[in-house]
């Protein structure tokens, strides 16, 4: 059984999750690994809660410079043993190049939770790291509604309490593609339970159908709101009280299209037909993307911070996702498109 979880990606969801599992009691160690040389070792990670800062600072770290990891801030090499236990909260855009580095580290008995906005990554990890099913990790993805921005090194400010909730990454595979296995290994599972014990994160299992209907919302939710507020540069409230008929009939578009893909998906195995037309018509799809937009106030989209500070997007894993699949199965998305190409033609 694992003996430590390795986290991967120091931003903002990343410190909340580190911060959490250096609270608890009675875990495997925990191991955070930056992609890239720091200038001194980190000590403490700090997260704060209505004024007040909480510090935690049980845990080791590693850096990754010069083609080999090292004890962070430090010329002694790390021995690179075989990562059990791996969480992901790198952006979606940076994935493949950070696990790139952390590739001969894990085999078929490694899980990997992935902590991260939009779809398709796993689908490119498969094709380009892990192409052979036998010497893949497991997969798991979480949902996660926190929100959090980063205040400093290793520092973050839990702005208002959400929940995650994660399980075996649901896989929405072709006919011609071979079944995933939705089993969760022993590591998964120790994985699962440690996150569950951990304060403020609120982590709960879902199973596999359960988990890919959030997802599937999620990604309609975000692929409405990211682009849009990152274009006209406003709240998601200041957008869903738009007054402008040419923003709803915009983001009415959206979601129509969103919901012609969805139904389209080759979901067999997991969502039944009468639960696709049920949950996910222009209709119902319409409304909870409205209430979830409404809880998020005056929210900065992470996809507008993006813009702001000149940084690539998670564009082409939400927006993106639905055109590819909709090429794919034979649908017009020309909203989609549009709204991809202006998104990518800003950053």
């Amino acid at each position: 059984m694992a003996d430590t979880i390795h986290l991967l990606g120091l931003g903002s969801v990343g410190v909340l999750v580190a911060h959490a599992l250096a609270g608890v009691q009675n875990r495997p160690h925990l191991n955070l690994l930056f992609h890239r040389p720091i200038n001194h070792p980190p000590s403490l990670l700090a997260v704060t809660r209505e004024g007040v800062t909480q510090y935690e600072s049980n845990f080791s770290a590693e850096e990754y410079r010069d083609g080999c990891w090292y004890q962070a801030s430090s010329d002694i090499s790390s021995n690179e043993d075989p990562i059990h236990l791996l969480v992901v909260t790198v952006k979606a855009h940076h994935t493949l190049s950070s696990i790139r580095l952390v590739k001969h580290r894990l085999t078929h008995h490694s899980t990997v939770l992935f902590l991260q906005n939009g779809l398709g990554v796993l689908d490119e990890l498969d094709a380009e790291i892990f192409p052979d099913p036998s010497k893949r990790p497991c997969y798991m993805s979480g949902i996660v509604t926190h929100c959090v921005h980063r205040k400093a090194f290793l520092s973050a400010v839990h702005t208002a309490t959400g929940s995650i909730a994660l399980g075996a990454s649901p896989r929405i595979t072709r006919a011609s593609e071979a079944a995933v296995s939705h089993q969760l290994n022993t590591n998964g599972l120790l994985l699962v339970d440690t996150l569950c014990r951990t304060p403020f994160l609120y982590v709960s299992r879902l199973s596999p159908p359960t988990l890919l209907e959030q997802q599937l919302i999620k990604l309609a939710t975000n692929s409405t709101y990211n682009p849009l507020t990152s274009l006209l540069e406003c709240s998601v409230r200041a957008l869903i009280t738009s007054n402008s008929p040419q923003v709803q009939a915009i983001s009415d578009a959206l979601v129509c299209e969103f919901s012609a893909i969805i139904s389209c998906l080759p979901l067999a195995g997991l969502i039944s037909d009468k639960d696709v037309e049920e949950k996910f018509s222009t209709s119902n799809l319409k409304r909870i993307i409205t209430q979830l937009g409404l809880r998020a106030g005056t929210h900065t989209t992470s996809m507008l911070q993006d813009i702001q500070n000149g940084v690539q997007t998670e564009i082409m894993y939400l927006n993106g996702y639905f055109t590819r699949w909709a090429l794919s199965l034979g649908i017009a998305c020309p909203t989609n498109k549009i709204i991809t190409q202006m998104v990518l033609a800003k950053e």
